[in-house]
């Protein structure tokens, strides 16, 4: 069940003694009939009568009970008889019942009669028409709306008052109201200043300028008029300038200088205003107003300012242009969004136009993380200087730590705690401890919404040539009164915006950082060369969405290398890369590793030192003149020993290899080998290395090389080596033995043992050839001189003998052409080793040769060609054990070789040593001749 209006409302009124009637309708929705009853909750309210009439004064409801059919409706009449002049209300209760269905409930609907009973005829719902707050100068209008609540047309005229008429019009002044008909009155209100004074008597509030005016409606054909009353507020439109010319003083070209401009509103309403036809770079923002002057010089202009009342203003404005010395590319900067401890670069170009240098520097504000390369400078004169602006935001600082107290003054101490000091005999009142301060609370950062934007202005001070700083000048730079001085400090002005966003990944590995180079330290410390190691970070993405990782390509090389390949990150979620190290050379390594993502980069500096293993060898010059362990007897050895020692910080191995000479015999074995041949050395060890000399073949000269080897090393470590291995006990050692065959004594050997498998006697074996070279050469006129070995050994056992070593006379010949050897017979004890040398007290076997002072056509010195002078000279070795084959001893043939230049040695070279000048017989004789006459 459903009303058609919950409130029969019978407004504007009806006149007393006459009445009014309104029509409800109840609406049945469902299907069942359903009896309604309309029950009134008055105590003056009658019971519906026989003819369905409730009588509720001053309402009558007719219909008041009846049925309503399924789906049909029922109307309801309403009847308004005002005895009287006032407002009432009634409340009722329409209740309802199924016919059919006795049990079933309805809920009842709610239904409320409002009436006002009026006392005449025409009458006004407002009785006050109020124009609210009006400005002064601007036209307002409202309407009075007249009400006929008769059944009769009637006359109304509006009464004019002279007092207001210069203010208030209305239109119609008069006309007829229809009954029951509304009739509106249109009042137009022009308020003016002087209002404010003639109408002085209708102020209510003479501070806010509010007033009330009483006015009537006059009726003809009603006794008594219909009184309203007008109010307003009535307020001025002006605005007031302060101040009222505006001065912006020195104004740098393509600068913004300000200057604060107060505008006050008397009025009681907000007035909207603007400045229009601008001059030439004047702009104006709320509450403050910037301008740049288009030229240099002083120059004055007009502001105009304009409200929507309708005001016009117009302020005078002088300023003083200024060329700067120097001038910015650009004079507002916005930085991308950066994550913390990540670094963005921009730039701006100084230009110098003038014709001297001009000195700079960026007050740079000290919490802006900012930084300017270079800060300070000078721009030389008509060119450019880049300077570079980074930014590299930090993170919030933390919350200060909890203080203590502060502990009172000795002063205080025996006072009480009112202030007085404690009488004797009392007892002191100890005040509890103060607890400390907490830390104020700090929200955990989210780094999907946070951020921190800043804007600064930075100013750039120019110092022209030849200033001075005056300590009385209290101005700022480019400020003052004598800013418009060419020669005084001019102050250029950069906006920056930063903004300061959350890093999408971070590192959670805990490493060393570097603050001012935004690179995190990852040190692989000391690392053998070849040898590779790794180490992981770790990257955390604090987002929820994934991030793709990308890194900048390392050094081809591959010292340093990521192992494994970069994923996209989940959100909120870790990855481990994985880095190694393997240097390739005994140097220390530094690279920089950037793991980017699409808003952040991680800088990593990969450090890391390539050491080589090393050993130390002792005696030092056995990698530079090596080991010669002498001569030995064939199937007798001799050793040497020399240390290495590992002054590594980490474990070598090592290995005694040899260059592969091989002993010439038919059975192929190395004359030399080391006692340990390999082995380990912790850090700081050494170990004793026994050289053994063990050849199976006479041979003369047994050379070799000797490699330390250590895996990974950077230099080898080679030791020469070389030795001599005889059969017979006395020898000759020093001069050269015929390089053409491997082995020299092999032609005998071989010759041997073919005669005794054919069963004949062996051929006597030829004579060795042994040839011993002059090192140094010699021009015509001088004396060399050379040496050579002869000894007789013991075997390892001891046994040994005598021995004695014979040389040939020189012929006649070799004598002449300058040919010395002295002596020519020299005993040998067993073991004894003998050099002939010219240093030698005994000059055993010193050996000359004396080169002719002139130069003959057998020689080829003669003809400007170098030579080598022989001298062909037999010995013979005898004694020793084993001696030689035949009890006559060994011949040996000796082959002496001088090198021979031509001419004389040129004035001024240095003779070298061996060699000296021979003196002339003739200019001895005739030397020795004149010395005899004295």
């Amino acid at each position: 069940m459903r009303l058609s209006t919950p409130v029969v409302d019978f407004s504007p009124g009806v006149t007393v003694a006459e009445s009014a009637s309104r029509m409800i309708t109840i609406k049945n929705s469902g299907a069942l009939d359903v009896e309604y009853t309309i029950v009134a909750d008055v105590e003056d309210a009658e019971d519906v009568g026989p003819e369905g009439k409730l009588r509720i004064p001053p309402f009558i409801i007719h219909q008041a009970a009846g049925q309503v059919p399924g789906y049909g409706t029922a109307s309801v009449s309403v009847v308004f008889l005002p005895t009287n002049a006032k407002s009432i209300e009634v409340p009722l209760r329409v209740c309802y019942r199924s016919i059919s269905q006795r049990k079933l409930f309805t809920p009842p609907s709610d239904l409320t009669l409002k009436g006002v009973g009026r006392d005449v005829p025409i009458f006004l719902e407002e009785h006050i028409i109020d124009f609210k707050c009006c400005m002064v100068d601007h036209s307002y209008r409202d309407y009075l709306p007249v009400r006929n609540g008769g059944k009769t047309v009637m006359k109304v005229n509006v009464v004019p008052r002279p007092d207001v008429c210069d203010y208030f019009d209305f239109s119609p002044d008069f006309g007829f109201v229809q009954a029951n008909e509304e009739f509106p009155i249109m009042i137009l209100f022009k308020p003016k200043a002087k209002m404010l004074d003639q109408c002085a008597k209708f102020l209510v509030d003479s501070e806010n300028g509010i007033f009330e005016i009483p006015m009537k409606l006059n009726v003809p054909d009603q006794k008594l008029p219909v009184n309203f009353t007008l109010r307003a507020q009535v307020t001025t439109t002006d605005l007031v300038f302060d101040p009222p010319q505006l001065d912006f003083g020195p104004a740098i070209m393509n600068e913004s200088t300000g200057v604060r401009l107060s505008v006050s509103n008397p009025s009681a309403l907000p007035q909207t205003f603007g400045f229009v036809d601008l001059s030439p770079g004047v702009t104006v923002k709320p509450n403050d107003g910037f301008g740049y002057p288009p030229i240099t010089g002083p120059q004055t202009m007009a502001i105009t300012a304009k409200t929507l009342a309708g005001r016009t203003f117009t302020l005078q404005a002088r300023a003083v242009g200024i060329q700067p010395c120097l001038s910015l590319s650009h004079n507002r900067l916005r930085f991308p969004a950066t994550p913390v401890k990540t670094t963005n670069r921009i730039s701006v170009i100084l230009r110098n136009n003038t014709d001297t240098s001009q000195a700079y520097e960026f007050g740079v504000p000290p919490s802006s993380d900012m930084a300017f390369i270079p800060r300070v400078g000078e721009v030389s004169a008509h060119s450019t200087m880049r300077v570079q602006i980074e930014y590299s935001p930090q993170p919030d600082a933390p919350p200060p730590e909890p203080t203590e107290p502060e502990p009172e003054p000795e002063e205080a101490v025996g006072k009480t705690k009112g202030g007085k000091a404690a009488k004797k005999g009392e007892v002191e009142e100890e005040e509890p401890p103060r607890p400390l301060t907490p830390p104020p609370e700090v929200e955990p950062v989210d780094p999907k919404t946070w951020y921190r934007w800043n804007s600064w202005q930075v100013a750039c001070y120019i110092r022209p040539p030849g200033y001075t700083a005056n300590p009385g000048n209290t101005h700022l730079p480019g400020k003052g009164p004598n800013a418009a001085d060419p020669s005084s400090v001019q102050a250029l002005h950069l906006n920056v915006e930063t903004l300061a966003i959350q890093p999408d990944i971070l590192l959670k590995t805990p490493l060393k950082e570097i603050p001012d180079k935004q690179v995190y330290e990852l040190d692989f410390g000391p690392v053998p060369v070849g040898q590779r190691i790794t180490q992981p970070i770790e990257i955390y993405n604090q987002l929820a969405n994934p991030v793709k990782l990308k890194s900048q390509p390392l050094d081809c090389s591959g010292v340093f290398q990521i192992v494994n390949s970069l994923r996209p990150l989940m959100g909120e979620s870790s990855a481990r890369v994985l880095l190694s190290f393997e240097p390739q050379l005994r140097t220390e390594y530094l690279e920089i590793l950037t793991i980017r993502s699409p808003k952040t980069q991680i800088r990593l500096a990969l450090k890391g030192q390539g050491i080589a293993p090393e050993l130390q060898v002792s005696p030092p010059e056995a990698l530079t003149t090596g080991f010669d362990v002498g001569d030995v007897l064939k199937g007798d050895t001799k050793q040497h020993t020399f240390s290495i020692t590992n002054v590594c910080p980490f474990p070598l191995n090592f290995q005694m290899r040899f260059g592969g000479i091989t002993d010439p015999s038919l059975n192929m074995q190395p004359p030399f080998f080391c006692r340990p041949a390999e082995g380990k050395l912790a850090q700081g060890e050494a170990a004793e290395i026994t050289l053994v000399f063990q050849p199976s073949n006479q041979l003369p000269y047994f050379n070799d090389q000797l490699q330390i080897y250590v895996p990974n090393q950077q230099e080898n470590l080679l030791v020469p080596l070389q030795g001599r291995c005889w059969e017979e006990g006395v020898f000759i050692a020093g001069p050269e033995y015929p390089p053409l065959l491997e082995d020299p004594f092999m032609e005998g050997k071989l010759l041997q043992a073919l005669a005794a498998v054919e069963g004949q006697a062996p051929p006597p074996p030829p004579p060795r050839l042994l040839t011993l070279t002059f090192l140094n050469k010699l021009h015509l006129g001088e004396t060399t001189t050379t040496t050579f070995q002869v000894g007789s050994m013991k075997s390892d056992a001891g046994v040994g003998s005598n021995g004695e070593c014979i040389i040939d006379e020189l012929p006649a010949s070799a004598v002449a052409a300058g040919w010395s050897i002295d002596p020519l017979r020299t005993p040998l004890a067993a073991g004894d080793l003998k050099t002939a040398n010219r240093q030698s007290h005994s000059a055993l076997y010193c050996l000359r040769f004396a080169a002719a002072h002139e130069a003959n056509a057998g020689m080829a010195a003669y003809f400007d060609h170098m030579e080598h002078v022989e001298l062909y000279i037999g010995a013979t070795l005898t004694g020793g054990t084993p001696a030689p084959p035949k009890p006559e001893g060994r011949r040996v043939s000796l082959l002496f070789r001088a090198p021979l230049k031509p001419n004389k040695r040129p004035a001024g070279e240095d003779m070298p040593e061996g060699v000296k000048e021979t003196v002339d017989p003739a200019t001895a004789a005739a030397a020795a001749k004149g010395a005899k006459k004295k």
